[in-house]
């Protein structure tokens, strides 16, 4: 085999292994790992380091038989190969190299996630084999986001469409919200950064350290951070500014929540929607309401109307003067503030979802070689 017909038959490999494409980690919506039943893991014999340079230097053995066992036990060794396959795969033997990227290309498309990364990521970086390498970056992209998004499901985190745009834009754009419940270590934080259509990540009553916040550093498609009820520092908060320029505002407000929707262009308290079951709705807010005054403070405009929400936590109690349509006198009403997670202001996307709304280029098939 020439080394155009070969670098042609492992560009071909990797371009079936995309149209293939590199399953999903999660096939269900919802399903953070496959409950099927399984087989019980049978533990495995580690080869040791001379018996897999034996097999390495057997992929270029005079018997096409040899070569053929050797490239199968390798493949079967798995992590711990790794390396001497990476170094065989760089060599100048031809059929020794083609093996190693075959055996690379083998572990790429396997169920092993660990061993799947390692292989793509020592793919992504064979100088010798360019075309390869730049089809196993894209691939590698899109598995890494893969796994960040099955990390922030596992996390407790809920996945939203990005409330600030228009429902039926074509532009893909997330909301990921922590809740009190949601786990927000370093591993998860830097997961956001993973997720390129995320644009806003939510912090409503959640735990989390400054140090962890920290990763947030590095996911530079953000442009809205929010900490409703959640303790952050100052330095924290200028910190994220600093390092985050697409971020237009990092929003810190206690926990109070009164479920309501306005134009904030509007120089009053104009209601345009309730969030059912919300606080507002249990005090009997309806839309086109016109909120004037809260705690005896005239409302300026429906942003200085959330300003005056954001200074209550939950549980706090407030009287607010309404106008309604059709009345001729303003009335008082009485609310007790919610709590920001308790009542989803949008639908959380599944996993499924997800995975049909974002774009071409990231639609990975639920298909393994």
């Amino acid at each position: 085999m020439d080394l155009d017909r070969s670098s042609n038959f492992m560009t071909n490999r990797l371009l079936r292994l995309i149209a293939l494409g590199v399953a999903l980690l999660v096939s269900s919506p919802g399903v953070a790992k496959d409950s099927s039943p399984r087989k019980e893991n049978v533990e495995k014999k580690v080869p040791s380091v001379e018996a897999l340079e034996r097999m390495v230097n057997q992929l270029d053995d005079r018997l096409y038989a040899v070569r053929e066992k050797a490239q199968r036990e390798l493949a079967e060794a798995g992590m711990p190969a790794v390396s001497v396959v990476d170094k065989a795969a760089r060599a100048d033997a031809l059929e020794k190299s083609t093996r190693a990227v075959n055996i690379l290309l083998q572990w790429s498309g396997g169920d092993d996630d660990e061993l799947r990364f390692a292989a793509l990521q020592r793919l992504s970086e064979l100088e010798s084999r360019p075309a390869e390498a730049k089809i196993a970056r894209r691939i590698l992209e899109r598995f890494r986001e893969q796994v960040a998004i099955k990390s922030l499901f596992e996390s407790g985190a809920e996945i939203r469409r990005d409330p600030r745009l228009l429902v039926n834009t074509s532009f893909l754009a997330l909301q990921v919200v922590f809740g009190p419940d949601a786990k927000t270590d370093a591993k998860i934080l830097s997961a956001v950064a993973e997720v390129k259509a995320v644009t806003v990540v939510s912090f409503y009553s959640a735990k989390v350290a400054a140090e962890d916040l920290k990763m947030l550093d590095s996911a530079q498609q953000l442009q809205r951070i929010e900490f409703y009820g959640t303790k952050v520092s100052p330095a924290s908060v200028a910190r994220l500014r600093e390092n985050l320029p697409k971020v237009a505002q990092v929003e810190v407000r206690n926990s109070a929540q009164l479920g309501i929707r306005g134009d904030i262009t509007q120089n009053d308290g104009t209601i345009k929607f309730v969030l059912p079951g919300s606080a507002a709705e249990q005090a009997g807010l309806r839309a086109n309401d016109v909120v004037t005054h809260v705690d005896g403070v005239e409302v300026k405009g429906f942003v200085h109307l959330t300003s005056l929400i954001a200074e209550h936590q939950a549980g706090d109690q407030a009287k607010l003067i309404v106008k309604r349509p059709n009345l001729a006198e303003p009335f008082e009403l009485e609310v007790t503030f919610g709590r920001w997670g308790e009542k989803e202001e949008s639908k959380s996307l599944t996993l499924q979802e997800l995975r049909q709304r974002m774009p071409d280029d990231f639609h990975i098939s639920n298909h393994r070689r």
